[in-house]
């Protein structure tokens, strides 16, 4: 039986060294992450905090520019090797800006999410409902709450993708899956001190299912991207408009919420296909 942590795990290793593939993507998350921060931490050895909640590989994040302008880094996932050959990757083993925290799930069900469980599917109403229930009310152990900047690259897709597999049939799983993406989105917020800043980023589509995107000007992707979501081409659980949605109007995110701001969407090369991405920024009520 494969465990999703092994599934995760095994990710990792696959795009360990496409450093130099993910350079574009990587400049424009890192320039995300600085720009979030206070005006005043241009200057080295300031006092910023940054959290990056399921850091994996990290090639998707400039560690020594974050470095470089925080007090602390702190790096948190599943998969210990992942965080451990990221920070040796770019040179920063004993960086005392960098912290590791790894072993730690961000659904708070992973270990209950065995993707070969043959259960009954008459017996799924009754997990997803416990399941649901886990997931909305987990909190992460150990981590602060007063971090400049909270971020989530390319992770919730992965936590969803969980769900998925587990529950595959769309009917069934979408009250869980529901859960995971809100939790999510709180967490973000609820790990930011007052006035810090949350930011997500997911992919939408993949050039799977949309050639286009292999070759689609970055000017166009924009309406490619409209006309994708339109006809109902995109991840289940990844539309960003039921994100935007969610943000500004969930009874228990909006209260954390002062205000979101969408960030025009971009191409990730990834490995043997490209992704369309979309961020969000949102900025965490005083």
């Amino acid at each position: 039986m494969t465990s999703l942590v092994e599934i995760q795990q095994s990710r990792n290793q696959e795009s360990a060294d496409a450093w130099a593939l993910y350079e574009p993507h990587r400049n424009r998350v890192t320039s995300l992450l600085l720009d979030a921060l206070p005006s005043s931490e241009n200057d080295a050895g300031s006092e910023s905090r940054i959290c990056l909640l399921g850091a994996g590989n990290c090639n998707d994040v400039d560690l020594r520019q974050l470095a470089g302008h925080c007090r602390e880094v702190a790096l948190i996932d599943l998969d210990v090797n992942a965080l451990q050959q990221a920070v040796e990757r770019q040179q920063l083993v004993g960086h005392p800006a960098v912290r590791l925290q790894s072993g730690i799930d961000l659904t708070g069900i992973f270990d209950r999410l065995s993707p070969d469980d043959a259960a009954d599917e008459n017996d799924h109403a009754k997990q997803i409902a416990e399941l649901t229930r886990l997931a909305e009310s987990f909190s992460l152990p150990g981590l602060a709450t007063n971090f400049d900047v909270v971020a989530s690259v390319c992770v919730l897709s992965q936590l969803i993708d969980g769900v998925v597999r587990r529950f595959p049939r769309p009917q069934v799983s979408l009250p869980l899956l529901q859960a995971v993406r809100r939790r999510h989105l709180r967490l973000l917020l609820e790990h930011c001190r007052p006035g810090g800043t949350a930011i997500l980023v997911s992919e939408v589509v993949s050039s799977d299912t949309c050639p286009e995107l292999l070759t689609v000007p970055d000017a166009s992707l924009p309406g490619l991207l409209a006309n994708l979501l339109a006809a109902q081409n995109f991840f289940t659980g990844l539309h960003p408009g039921i994100i935007l949605q969610e943000l500004q109007s969930d009874e228990l995110i909006k209260p954390l919420a002062a205000a979101v701001k969408p960030v025009a969407p971009w191409k990730w090369p990834f490995l043997y296909r490209t992704y369309a991405v979309t961020a969000f920024v949102v900025r965490r009520r005083e």
